[in-house]
């Protein structure tokens, strides 16, 4: 069982695999998730249980799916052998000893799933479905400017653990890349919070620090900061003439990204030019600079980490 906001950005740098293999809760605040953070794949125990291997009708039209799923009161989810309660029907499977799958229809929800993985069910035409999942990505980014500070925190120990697991195989390059994204997004939400903690109030409004402190809230910036650093050192480590906007497998995703948490000004200013769009320029070491010179970055570069 894992947070929703954990899940989310876990899913998002294994490009949406772990979609695949996640069961919603009964408070839909967190998911139930039986894949491998490192790899992003079924785990050892998930393999050897039944769900994870009942197929989904692709006969949904016409044909009612064999087996349903059900929470029970304490919230654990099974699959259940015959038709939902609404269905009056009886359950025939014909008994003539020939061998036959048994289906399930995981209903509206998983139509994004359908559509990364090309079955969908919904008639769009290949731009259309181009489009629409390159806004969901977005869209992923962004849920990380509604994260509290003890979200972003557990969020920041997800991807240590991620980097500390040393992302294997021919997919680790994109990974990383989609892990540096998130970051992007995580020091801005944590700078959003800084900034809002040190202002001064309106009359009458409301505030709830969450038990935050000003220093703590400067130390998840420099912990954001920090670890997106040690992604790049570990791309570096790749290849060192490595260029992040070249190599992402979505360079539009990764500029939009960067014009929206960090300003033109010091991008620019980085990259000494005056480029319409910088970020077409933004290499790892650009990038780097980027991180160590920008707004309220506490340092990040004159040494001393700060605890994540």
């Amino acid at each position: 069982r894992k947070n929703e906001h954990q899940f989310l950005i876990k899913s998002f740098i294994h490009q949406f695999r772990c979609e695949s293999y996640s069961f919603d809760t009964r408070d839909n605040e967190d998911a139930y998730d039986i894949t491998d953070d490192i790899t992003g794949d079924l785990h050892a125990e998930a393999r050897r249980h039944v769900p994870p291997y009942v197929n989904e009708t692709n006969d949904w039209k016409h044909r009612i799916p064999d087996v349903h799923a059900m929470h029970d009161p304490q919230g654990a989810l099974h699959y259940l052998l015959g038709y939902v309660e609404t269905e009056v029907i009886p359950l025939k499977i014909r008994a003539d000893g020939v061998e036959r799958e048994i289906f399930i229809d995981y209903g509206e929800k998983y139509e994004l799933v359908r559509l990364r993985e090309g079955f969908q069910r919904t008639e769009m035409e290949p731009d259309a479905i181009k489009e629409k999942l390159e806004k969901d990505e977005f869209e992923y980014l962004e849920e990380i400017n509604t994260y509290s500070a003890n979200e972003l925190k557990s969020s920041l120990t997800l991807l240590k653990n991620l980097l500390d697991g040393a992302f294997q195989g021919e997919e680790r390059i994109v990974k990383l890349e989609r892990s540096l994204l998130v970051l992007i997004f995580l020091r801005k939400r944590a700078t959003q919070i800084h900034e809002d903690f040190a202002r001064p109030l309106e009359h009458d409004e409301p505030f709830c620090s969450n038990g935050a402190k000003e220093m703590d809230l400067e130390e998840l910036v420099l912990s954001c900061s920090q670890l997106a650093l040690k992604y790049c050192t570990r791309l570096m480590e790749i290849n060192e003439n490595y260029n992040l906007q070249d190599k992402l497998l979505f360079q539009p995703l990764f500029a939009k990204a960067l014009n929206v948490t960090f300003p033109q000004k010091e991008v620019s200013h980085c990259l000494m030019s005056n480029y319409e769009n910088p970020f077409h320029k933004m290499t790892l070491t650009a990038f780097r600079d980027l991180l160590c010179t920008s707004t309220n970055c506490f340092g990040v570069c004159s040494g001393g980490d700060a605890e994540i």
